[in-house]
């Protein structure tokens, strides 16, 4: 069995992903599939496969702009 996620990360990325992305934009997550805002939702609230492998973006990403990382980045560009 899976470890149970971290509710306060969980609540974290549920609330970026209200936040940050439209209700009409689609994501494609590699061979999962495309999601619209609602299916990634579900996917995190039910702690499978595809919400973990959210949580596990989401995070990075905050890993980045709080590291500077991402901000290095986009000026090299």
């Amino acid at each position: 069995m899976k470890e149970k996620m971290d509710p306060e990360i969980k609540k974290l990325v549920l609330w970026r992903l209200d936040t940050s992305l439209p209700k009409n934009l689609k994501l494609s997550i590699g061979a999962m599939g495309t999601f619209d805002r609602d299916e990634l939702k579900e996917h995190v609230e039910d702690e499978d496969d595809i919400g973990r492998e959210i949580v596990k973006m989401q995070l990075k990403f905050i890993k980045a702009l709080s590291t500077g990382a991402l901000a290095r980045t986009l000026a090299e560009e």
